[in-house]
Order: structure tokens, then sequence, then C-alpha cells
């Protein structure tokens, strides 16, 4: 509960939601914090993106171009358009898992390291549904045991883009982000987003990845970053794309505070 809602014992969270005590604490009773974003999605460049790197995917992987597009798309997300996760379809989409949320990165009961690593032949580390919430992601002792918890819900605006121009239309995502604290939360994971230093396997990177599609790419922004993108692949070298370009702009970042109405305390 500590996680979301303010009042409640932390328990095993690391999470203390406030305040707790007065009249503050009174008024608190049984909120959250809500992160209210607008995302800006350059589609278009996005397309752009799938178009240019197809002649170096289809002779590693075969098929068509089309089918080197959609499989870059889901190394970039971690998932595939109808939703299947890479970690249970790796190599097509499936209607079967479409839904998919039972599946973890060590892959098995095996704690150790090397089973992350396994599973990036998958899921790449710098996918985003990977950074956003990696699971059970063997982190960094600074990073704690598992990862902030945040309550996700989301919804498209604007119309639908098929092609590589930009036709000046917005369009992209409206995201409610709701959480016990914004700071060790929601704006932890957005930290993770820009800089990928958050796994185990990463520690010794003297440039981390970013977050392969939200990842802020300013160069005025960059100090320990890198915004190429490293793909594993079974049995081959991995493929690097290098220079990812700013696909997501954050607008109307307001945070507020959501009280419990009288009627449902």
């Amino acid at each position: 509960m500590a996680n979301f809602l303010i009042g409640y014992s932390p328990g095993t969270s690391l999470i203390q939601p406030g305040p707790t005590t007065g009249s503050a604490g009174s008024f608190a009773f049984n909120g959250c914090y809500n992160a209210f974003r607008i995302l800006y999605q350059d589609v278009a460049t996005f397309n752009k993106l799938l178009q240019d790197q197809t002649s170096v995917i289809t002779p590693i992987i075969g098929g068509t171009p089309d089918d080197a597009q959609e499989w870059l798309a889901a190394k970039l997300m971690g998932r595939w358009r109808n939703g299947s996760p890479l970690i249970l379809s790796p190599n097509t989409p499936d209607p079967a898992t479409e839904k998919g949320e039972l599946f973890s990165y060590t892959e098995s009961a095996d704690t150790s390291r090397y089973k992350d690593v396994l599973s990036t032949n998958k899921c790449p580390y710098s996918a985003h549904t990977r950074v956003a919430n990696p699971r059970d992601e063997h982190l960094t002792p600074i990073e704690g045991a598992t990862p902030p918890r945040i309550v996700r819900r989301g919804m498209p605006y604007g119309p639908t883009v098929t092609g590589t121009a930009d036709d000046g239309i917005d369009r992209g995502l409206i995201g409610l982000f709701l959480c016990g604290s914004f700071s060790r939360q929601f704006e932890k994971i957005y930290g993770w987003m820009n800089t990928n230093n958050f796994a185990s396997d990463l520690a010794g990177l003297k440039l981390f990845p970013q977050d392969a599609v939200l990842g802020n790419r300013n160069p005025n922004k960059l100090s320990n970053q890198t915004t190429s993108f490293t793909i594993p692949v079974e049995n081959e070298e991995p493929i690097i794309i290098n220079q990812l370009p700013l696909m997501i702009q954050t607008r109307a970042p307001p945070t507020v505070f959501c009280p419990v109405s009288p009627q449902s305390a």
C-alpha cells in the first residue's frame, strides 16, 4: 500500500509517503501523487530509423525488409506492436502473449547474473519496457533489491502516421503516473531512462546507454551517456545502432496531489 497511498506503514517497501502527521497528514491520508505527462511522439523519425536500418538487419535475421523493421521496433520497445513481450515471444508476435505480464528477466529460479545476460538475446537492456519496469532485473546495490513501482495509465492522442515525413500534426501519449513518492518512484525511473546505470551488468561502463525510445538525446544534457543502442543477437555479433534520434518530447509536466474524496474515505 505504501508504494502508492499515503498514511500506511511502509512494511517491506522502501517508500514512506508523506505527509503523515497533523492536519496535513489527515488531509493526505489515502491520497497519492500524480505525474501528469503529455508525451509528444515523433513517429516519422521513429519510422525513418526503422527504414534506415533495414539493410543492416535483414541479412542477419532474414525475411523481408518489413520483417526487419518490425523486429527492430520490437527490440527498441521490448514488445511487439500487438503487445507480446519479447521475453515470451522473442521471434514473432503471438496473440497468446499479447497481454502477457507474468514474465521475468532472470527467466528461471536461478538468481545468477548470467541469466540477465542471456535474456538480453531476447530483450535488450535498453529496450523501453525493460528500463521502465526492470521487474526482477539484478540492480546495483545503490538502487536496492527491487525497482520502484508505479501505477501507469495512458491513452494516445492525435492521428496515426505511417510514413517518414513529418506532417506537422501533434500526436503522442497522455499519461498518468501514480505513486506515493514522486522523487523515489517516478523521478527515479525517469532518471533511469536517460542513464541506464541501474542494472548490475552495466555498472562498469564508462558511458551508459539510454532508454532506446524515451532517452533525451540533447547533447547539452549528455555527460556520461551514449546514444548508441546495442542489440545482442544469439550466435552473431551484436547489432549497434549509433546516435539514436530524439523521438519523445515531454510536454505539460505538472505533478499534482490527488486527495481521496470524503465520500470514498
